[in-house]
């Protein structure tokens, strides 16, 4: 059974599309390095690392989606992909690295799924057609309500600060289902959203938005 693509496997081959069987759980150090040819290929819901340089100057490749599993994007994973046009980053994704999308010169728009993932410098450096950036962020990833239009303010001007744009499209979304004002009585998210912590009734909860005062958890 294959679970890695290893490093260098189809460094500067011919192929023009690929599936990765689901048996993969990572791909490895520049495993598609150069593969100027590749213009599509299917990344399966059981890989959750893209290695140092795996796509670095796959020139044709216009679209890839990255699956849901994936919780890092290393560096240099997709340097110089010069074809590519959008890029979505999974809720999942908790770090990408340095130069992961450098010099994708005709990349014009990029949706981060969540936006507590930690961007590295140079992410976005050499991007010139960037035009949109779309920062998504709900109850699970985020503080108080009047802190989010701030804390995403800052997290895309470090994305920008490398290339020097000022004139983009910048944009926000959070979902009033999820980031309410007006939540339910007497629950954890009514106690950490209206700040009314009680610490006699802590939250039991697994995967839920943290109190950024108390470090406690609302569901």
């Amino acid at each position: 059974t294959v679970t890695n693509i290893g490093q260098h496997a189809f460094m500067g081959s011919s192929l023009t599309s690929i599936t990765i069987p689901d048996s993969v759980t990572s791909i490895k150090y520049r495993a598609f390095m150069n593969c100027e040819n590749l213009t599509s290929i299917t990344i399966p819901n059981s890989v959750n690392s893209i290695g140092n340089g795996a796509f670095h100057g796959c020139t044709s490749l216009k679209e890839i989606t990255i699956p849901d599993s994936v919780t890092r994007i290393e560096q240099g994973a997709f340097n110089e992909c010069t074809s590519l046009k959008t890029i979505t980053i999974p809720y999942k994704v908790e770090n990408i690295d340095i130069w992961a999308f450098y010099n994708c010169i005709n990349l014009t728009s990029i949706t981060i799924k969540n936006a507590k993932t930690t961007i590295e410098d140079n992410v976005l450096t050499g991007c010139i057609n960037l035009s949109s950036i779309t920062v998504e962020c709900n109850k699970y990833n985020l503080g108080l309500v009047d802190s989010v239009e701030q804390e995403v303010s800052e997290y895309i001007t470090k994305l920008l600060t490398p290339i020097k744009k000022t004139i983009i499209s910048k944009d926000w979304v959070c979902p009033t289902t999820t980031l309410s004002t007006t939540p339910s009585q007497g629950t954890c998210k009514d106690r950490c959203f209206k700040d009314q912590y009680d610490a006699s009734k802590p939250c039991q909860c697994d995967d839920a938005c943290i109190h950024p005062t108390y470090n406690d958890c609302c569901d």
